[in-house]
């Protein structure tokens, strides 16, 4: 009996220990959810506010509309969405209809940012499904990270912690899940454009639309950073001597063309090849236009 009582003490100990390094182990090291944020705590506002105030229903005027999306936290990509926000300003796109889901602070617009989660962005694509109309025009851009899944593009955006608010958890909305979000979405005009690594996959999926223009920084087995690129397109539609026609007027396809120009003289990358940007779809990108009357599209100013 004393050999198994002195059994029994001698594997109290054993399961004592190996409870105490459990607890030491667990104590240094932080949560899953600490391991991989970051130090400064983000919060976001509720998309939910924001998506009761549009109104659900088509209302057959020409409007225009656009979504940034940003799930990366470095301050290029962060400029990059600040870019296409004031560029969407200066051609006309109204705050109440520019949705930004990006990693970062609010530190420079007037507007509401809001997490890139792909339930966020879920939702918001399915309440414009019953809002936008064939006389609108939807401009989509998509910065930060890139990558492939096998041979699929993918875009990364993040998760949330639902109890702590933390950015971590990488995760990524691939082309096959954009291509299905979008697909009850039916403007006369889509805009999509992608900076992202690994990019071209994304194009080559939706280039075939009747209703589509894309621009896709890179081909799908292409990398290389979008520092120039983003600055150079955006700023193109901004830029008088993009007007190559000269009607007065800056098309999707001259502010490409005219990025190109810019690129060729600022980034040895884009001179040697690294990455090749192309645009595609099934409009005549020469025909439309971000800034002006065209295809009963109007320009919409701030009530």
């Amino acid at each position: 009996m004393g050999e198994i009582k002195q059994g029994r003490v001698k594997i109290s100990n054993i399961v004592r220990n190996c409870l105490f390094w459990i607890m030491c182990i667990a104590l240094l090291m932080p949560n899953s959810c600490k391991a991989q944020s970051h130090s400064t705590k983000l919060t976001f506002p509720p998309l939910e506010e924001r998506l009761k105030q549009v109104e659900a229903k088509r209302n057959d005027k020409p409007d225009k509309y656009a979504i940034i999306i940003n799930g990366d936290e470095s301050t290029l990509h962060t400029r990059n969405v600040y870019l296409a926000y004031d560029t969407l300003k200066n051609v006309g796109f109204m705050d109440k209809n520019i949705f930004i889901f990006s990693y970062q602070k609010n530190e420079h617009t007037n507007i509401q940012i809001y997490a890139p989660t792909f339930d966020n962005i879920q939702a918001l694509f399915c309440l414009l499904s019953e809002v936008i109309d064939d006389n609108d025009l939807l401009l989509i851009y998509g910065t930060g990270h890139g990558y492939l899944k096998g041979d699929i593009s993918v875009i990364s955006i993040r998760r949330i912690c639902p109890s702590c608010k933390y950015p971590h958890a990488e995760c990524g909305m691939s082309e096959i899940e954009f291509e299905y979000l979008i697909k009850d979405i039916n403007p006369k005009y889509y805009i999509l454009i992608f900076d992202q690594c690994n990019s071209g996959g994304f194009g080559t999926r939706l280039k075939v639309r009747d209703n589509f223009i894309i621009i896709c920084r890179t081909t799908t087995q292409e990398t290389s950073t979008c520092r120039h690129f983003s600055k150079a397109l955006f700023d193109a539609f901004l830029d008088k001597s993009s007007d190559a026609d000269n009607n007065g007027k800056i098309s999707i396809e001259e502010a490409f063309s005219k990025s190109l120009k810019v690129l060729y003289e600022s980034d040895p990358d884009y001179r040697k090849h690294v990455y090749t940007p192309f645009i595609g779809g099934g409009v005549d990108a020469k025909t439309v236009y971000l800034d002006s009357v065209v295809h009963n599209l109007t320009d919409n100013k701030e009530p």
